[in-house]
């Protein structure tokens, strides 16, 4: 199931870099609650198989991170598909975990841009990788493949309460092993929570934006 806005396009390499930086992030959360990984720390509250590192992740008010799989989005958009109540779809309960939603089983808890639009709520951007700490999130990426950020973006970017790194796809898919730390071609907001990464030379940010 496709979570990008009808009509937009991902390159190979980008799609690979977006899974790539993913990967770092869930194996390292795999074995412990206190995380880091790329230089980015974290503490983790989600279970398998997401550990709360999420790929698309839409953001629909100028400053706030929704969190999606606590908000019940499903619960809402189930009754606008059936024109019922929730709780007259969930057995006069106020809350559905959404493992029990059986269109949701085996994919993110998270709504795609589809999804946003049925509910009334279209996203201004939609993050490639969000992390969160402890139900909050408070570390984007955004992956650049010879395209960088449009000013657009950057400016609803800093209207976020969460760091944003900018990742060159080509320096991630260079990579023969997670990397002790990320080399970011730039970092919206940064200082709000302090990571390790490492800003790129001049040069090596023209080559890569």
């Amino acid at each position: 199931m496709s979570r990008r806005k009808p009509g937009s396009v991902e390159s190979y390499a980008h799609k690979a870099a977006k899974a790539a930086l993913v990967s770092w992030f869930r194996e390292v959360a795999v074995h412990d609650e206190c995380c880091k990984a790329a230089g980015v720390h974290w503490r983790v509250n989600r279970g398998a198989p997401w550990f709360g590192i999420w790929e698309e992740y839409p953001i629909c008010s100028d400053e706030d991170c929704t969190v999606w799989d606590e908000s019940g989005w499903w619960i809402s958009l189930e009754g606008i598909r059936t024109r019922q109540l929730a709780r007259e779809i969930w057995r006069d309960e106020n809350w559905i975990d959404p493992s029990e939603v059986p269109w949701l089983v085996g994919r993110q808890p998270i709504p795609t841009y589809a999804e946003l639009i049925e509910l009334g709520t279209p996203p201004q951007l939609i993050l490639d990788v969000a992390v969160q700490h402890k139900g909050c999130i408070t570390a984007a990426f955004e992956i650049v493949h010879r395209h960088g950020l449009t000013d657009k973006k950057r400016d609803l970017l800093r209207g976020l309460h969460c760091t944003t790194y900018v990742v060159s796809a080509d320096w991630v898919l260079a990579q023969v092993r997670p990397p002790e730390r990320l080399v970011v071609l730039e970092a919206v907001n940064h200082g709000s929570y302090t990571d390790d990464v490492v800003l790129a030379t001049r040069r090596r940010r023209r080559e890569w934006a």
